[in-house]
């Protein structure tokens, strides 16, 4: 779907992304976040997002250049997460789609939201341990 009541793009597919898995942007991208459209809402356990986030390896890396020819990346040499290891992990984050290079059976996509949101809950986690850190800090200074 192209045309949004927010004048923008919409972008409808399993990889939540374009065919070209290349997109130059100006102002903002929208989820769908209305709590209307939901159900089972509750609060995550952000401690332990956070100790996932935390063991998640991150990794440099250059693409094969079969992937470089058919997506022209603007740069080769990325940091970023394996999305395996990430499955393993936060496996709603990953999808498994057709290859789109010869000699893949399938390939693997990330859900960049979902990563967004448990760096999200790690930071909250890792915010409430530092204002508890400063409140025991103050107890033993008084």
């Amino acid at each position: 779907t192209w045309a949004s009541p927010l004048n923008g793009a919409t972008i409808e597919n399993r990889f939540n992304d374009t065919t070209t898995r290349s997109l130059t942007y100006t102002g903002a991208i929208y989820n769908a976040s209305d709590p209307r459209a939901k159900t089972a809402i509750q609060p995550a356990d952000t401690d332990t997002i956070a100790g996932t986030i935390a063991a998640l390896p991150l990794y440099r890396y250059t693409w094969i250049p079969a992937y470089e020819a058919r997506y022209r990346p603007t740069d080769r040499n990325q940091l970023g997460v394996l999305a395996t290891d990430l499955q393993a992990v936060l496996p709603t984050a990953v999808s498994v789609g057709p290859a789109p290079l010869e000699g893949l059976d399938s390939f693997l996509t990330v859900d960049r939201s979902q990563l967004r949101y448990a760096h999200l809950a790690a930071t909250k986690s890792l915010t409430a341990r530092v204002s508890t850190l400063k409140g025991r800090i103050a107890a033993l200074s008084a």
